[in-house]
């Protein structure tokens, strides 16, 4: 098994490609089963590279089929070794049967029970973040481009609002009454 630090790794072009995100421990859980299953076929898990959109190196989009980071965050998604891209319950199917246990999602060959999945899966993806406590997809997309330097300001806050008083974006602040207090705050609108 290869894993790649954010897809930087692109060695084996001929490998399915699995994109989670390393922050959050039901995906490595599942990821770590899959690799331990992966490692126990023929050729030692070469098949599957395992790459973590959330690496601190970076991800590159280009290395991985093109899918954005924000794209591999909202689902689970693999890129199979032909360039195309499967999502969601499809992935699943995907990561599954190269283990060699495509059985257990024969089921979503009906049709009702494929969109039942489906619509349970796209619930959980929705909701995964703030369940493994990292708040909202949205939240946490803004706070990268925050990390990127795109929004980083500075801003001088009055002394009133320092002392804990609710500031613009929902943060609170603390600070001593009569100080003037200029901290660097990032993504402020």
């Amino acid at each position: 098994m290869a894993v790649a630090a954010g897809g930087q790794d692109v060695s084996g072009a001929d490998k399915m490609r699995v994109l989670y995100d390393g922050k959050c421990p039901i995906c490595v859980f599942e990821i770590n089963w899959l690799e331990s299953k992966s490692k126990k076929m023929e050729g030692g898990g070469d098949h599957m590279a395992f790459v973590d959109v959330a690496a601190e190196g970076g991800y590159d989009p280009d290395a991985n089929g093109g899918v954005s980071y924000e794209d591999a965050m909202r689902v689970m998604t693999v890129v199979r070794p032909d360039g195309t891209v499967s999502k969601g319950m499809g992935a699943f199917e995907d990561m599954y049967a190269a283990v060699g246990m495509g059985w257990v999602f024969a089921f979503l060959k009906y049709k009702s029970l494929r969109t039942a999945f489906d619509s349970l899966y796209d619930f959980w993806a929705r909701f995964r973040l703030p369940v493994t406590g990292r708040g909202s997809l949205e939240a946490h997309l803004e706070a990268r481009e925050c990390d990127r330097d795109a929004c980083k300001a500075r801003r001088e806050i009055d002394p009133a609002s320092a002392r804990g008083e609710r500031v613009q974006e929902g943060r609170f602040l603390r600070g001593q009454e009569g100080d003037d207090v200029i901290l660097d705050m990032w993504c402020l609108g």
